[in-house]
């Protein structure tokens, strides 16, 4: 989208943020914000977020970005501090991780999140995956959600499925976490299914809470966004084609 900057707010926190540059309606900005509010309702853990005002006078003219695109409020990412960006390099570092069990149940619940919101972005070639290390226990933590609903606007209809190749599923990571299909013989695959359906329920009932605060000055057809996302996204029928998917992937992982 373009290049984020880095702001420290008024309550004296670093944040990551994302500006809108390209049009008068702030869509990215916006599946940003709604990927990181379902994020918190699948359990997942996701950088405490904000929208940020920025002050154009405090923009440097350093930065080579024009002050007219911090018109609109931005969506800002609060600074994880000691994280580090997944990447192939510290992908055998998580795989010896002592709580790997806890990482492969969160990378199976990431992946079936991305399937569910068509997220093409998140994949072997581009993990979006922060990683921090507490008293010796590791934990991921998902970022970037602007390329949700196959990097466009919800369409007028159902989302397209996204492909074994764009998913988690397919990556190094995956391979590394799992080192054979032993594990996911242990897991309850309805009880996990049951799981991934009430967090998508929370989507449901926490969807006009999400939307009320979304900033009047995006301009989101708040109304709009709100039929398709219950007409074609939080409904059973394309939650069964998620899950179908996701277990197809599972099966085709060359473990």
């Amino acid at each position: 989208m373009n290049r984020p900057v880095w702001v420290l707010a008024s309550d004296i926190e670093y944040y990551v943020c994302k500006y809108n540059r390209i049009s008068p309606v702030a869509y990215r900005l916006y599946k940003e914000y709604l990927g990181a509010s379902f994020s918190k309702r699948f359990e997942l853990s996701v950088p405490d977020t904000a929208f940020v005002q920025v002050d154009k006078e405090h923009l440097s003219d350093g930065l080579g970005i024009h002050k007219k695109h911090f018109i609109q409020p931005c969506f800002g990412s609060k600074q994880l501090p000691n994280s580090n960006e997944v990447d192939k390099h510290n992908i055998g570092q998580l795989a010896r991780a002592a709580n790997r069990k806890k990482l492969r149940h969160d990378l199976l619940r990431i992946s079936f999140f991305d399937i569910w919101l068509a997220n093409e972005d998140r994949s072997h070639n581009n993990y979006n995956l922060l990683f921090t290390v507490e008293n010796g226990l590791y934990h991921l933590h998902v970022i970037d959600h602007e390329a949700c609903f196959n990097h466009g606007e919800f369409p007028e209809a159902q989302l397209t499925a996204i492909t074994y190749e764009e998913s988690l599923i397919y990556s190094d990571l995956y391979v590394a976490l799992f080192s054979g299909k032993r594990f996911l013989k242990t897991i309850k695959i309805d009880a996990l299914k049951e799981y991934y359906y009430i967090c998508m329920q929370n989507c449901k009932k926490a969807l006009p809470e999400i939307l009320s605060i979304i900033p009047p000055q995006w301009n989101i057809n708040i109304p709009g966004e709100r039929h398709k996302l219950e007409t074609y996204l939080l409904t059973d029928e394309w939650f069964e084609e998620a899950w179908k998917n996701f277990i197809q992937f599972l099966q085709l992982a060359p473990l």
